[in-house]
């Protein structure tokens, strides 16, 4: 996409789109938007920027991919250890909060993680048997 002419309203919303995105790969994994601190929060910041990192990935310099990639995985590995290490959801499956994480966090970060994280199969695999045995648990 790089090598097409790009109107200059374009560039810039995609240099927006870029800044907002690196932006949230600099929150601290940690901190507020934690799963373990704020579930909602961590579900938003993770898509929002699975969808950054795959939408502008042409974008990117390595660098900036690099540093998108590894907060996408910390984050993910975080929410997949409490899902099945903590929750263990496919044997609780009534968390509704772990429910939820499955299609707003794990489906579109393992998608848009598939080629660059040796997990997101595994991850997504969790994801459809869940679905399959047990969803929709609370009747959505």
């Amino acid at each position: 996409m790089q090598s097409q002419v790009l109107s200059k309203t374009t560039k810039e919303l995609i240099g927006k789109a870029k800044a907002w995105t690196l932006q949230l790969a600099s929150y601290d994994p940690d901190g507020v938007t934690s799963r373990g601190y704020n579930d909602e929060a961590a579900f938003r910041v993770i898509a929002a920027m699975a969808w950054g990192y795959d939408w502008l990935h042409g974008h990117f310099t390595e660098e900036e991919r690099s540093t998108v990639r590894k907060a996408l995985v910390t984050r993910l590995d975080e929410i997949m250890h409490h899902l099945k290490v903590t929750v263990d959801l496919l044997n609780n499956p009534l968390n509704s909060h772990g429910v939820r994480s499955i299609s707003s966090a794990i489906i579109p970060t393992c998608i848009a993680l598939y080629h660059d994280h040796p997990k997101a199969g595994e991850y997504i695999a969790y994801a459809l048997e869940y679905y399959a045995v047990h969803y929709p648990a609370m009747g959505w």
